[in-house]
């Protein structure tokens, strides 16, 4: 697998309220669970992170 350098820029923006209400793991939920605070939604960061991923790495990344 050859490894290209590649450069992606991406703005995050805060969900809108009707979606942050329906999902509880916010900070408050979170506390109540222990956790110091909210919990980056993963699908988030993984949907921002594929497209430099498949810059980088090329097709063969998704085998």
């Amino acid at each position: 697998m050859t490894i290209n350098p590649a450069r992606c820029t991406r703005i995050a923006v805060a969900d809108p309220p009707e979606v942050s209400d329906a999902n509880p793991i916010h900070d408050e939920k979170a506390k109540e669970y222990g956790y110091a605070g909210g919990i980056v939604a993963g699908i988030h960061t993984y949907g921002w992170m594929v497209p430099a991923i498949l810059d980088s790495l090329g097709e063969e990344w998704l085998a």
